[in-house]
């Protein structure tokens, strides 16, 4: 077996579709649709009429083809086209390029010249921090002390200008804002679970931060979880059967297509 073919396969038995219905609806022999969900690459044709079997395959499933193919790519060693293989880059060297004689006393004469520049820049910028570092600093003017005669200003109880410790003329600072216990601070990271309901199958792309953090076939029931910093993201190949929750919290936009691929994006600043 293979992972292309159990992909394949769960989602055929998912439908409830036999291999006799999918020939007929496709026009893909059954032996080759066996070789297909089996793995058994010798018994298939060339990987071009692979990849039409399995567009055909997702097409009558109803479920994306782009993962299938990607998984095809991976499994059968296809290179992408216009990518070339190793075998072309290792024959393909760059001519080497011999120095004229003329040319042969400019490379060290350049090399002393960007040397000296490098040098010549460090000692200008070690100059201009030491003078920076041994300036006196401007203090500014000796504070004169302050006259004990108390002010009052006219309209203001003269108790306001008195603090708790009785100075006059001085006023407590206000008491900073205090943030209770239990708020959340925007963007702080949050807990990603994605769950596929009871009796049912969905091909699930899970990417976090960046990164693909899950990619394969989840089923009846299957739950995962992930802690998450910034963004994350859900491509589902049937979204009716899958439950994205955040922080607990059950997920209810709809999903934007991207790439094809029905798919939820969160971030920590919603």
């Amino acid at each position: 077996m293979s992972e292309l073919g159990d992909a394949l396969a769960a989602e055929r038995r998912r439908a409830g579709r036999s291999i006799a219905e999918v020939e007929a609806a496709t026009k893909i022999r059954g032996r080759l649709i066996e070789a297909l969900e089996k793995g058994e690459t010798d018994r298939l044709p060339s990987p071009a009429y692979v990849r039409g079997y399995i567009l055909s395959y997702a097409r009558y499933l109803e479920i994306p083809a782009e993962p299938l193919l990607d998984i095809h790519r991976r499994e059968s060693g296809v290179p992408i086209p216009g990518g070339g293989g190793a075998a072309d880059r290792s024959l393909k060297r760059p001519d080497q390029q011999v120095p004229r004689r003329e040319e042969l006393h400019l490379i060290p004469m350049r090399t002393a010249l960007l040397i000296a520049g490098v040098i010549a820049a460090a000692a200008l910028a070690i100059w201009g921090i030491s003078r920076f570092v041994a300036a006196p600093r401007d203090t500014g003017p000796t504070p004169l002390p302050v006259s004990p005669t108390e002010t009052v200003t006219p309209g203001v109880s003269a108790t306001a200008a008195v603090t708790a410790t009785g100075t006059p003329g001085v006023v407590d600072a206000p008491e900073p804002a205090i943030t209770p216990t239990g708020a959340t601070p925007v963007g702080a990271e949050f807990e990603l679970k994605v769950t596929v309901k009871k009796g049912q199958a969905s091909w699930t792309i899970v990417k976090v931060d960046g990164l693909r953090a899950y990619e394969g076939m989840m089923t009846d029931g299957d739950t995962k979880t992930w802690l998450v910093k910034s963004e994350a993201s859900v491509g589902m190949g049937r979204p009716s059967a899958t439950v994205v929750y955040r922080d607990g919290t059950q997920v209810t936009e709809k999903p934007q297509t991207i790439g094809k691929v029905p798919t939820i994006v969160i971030t920590a600043e919603q």
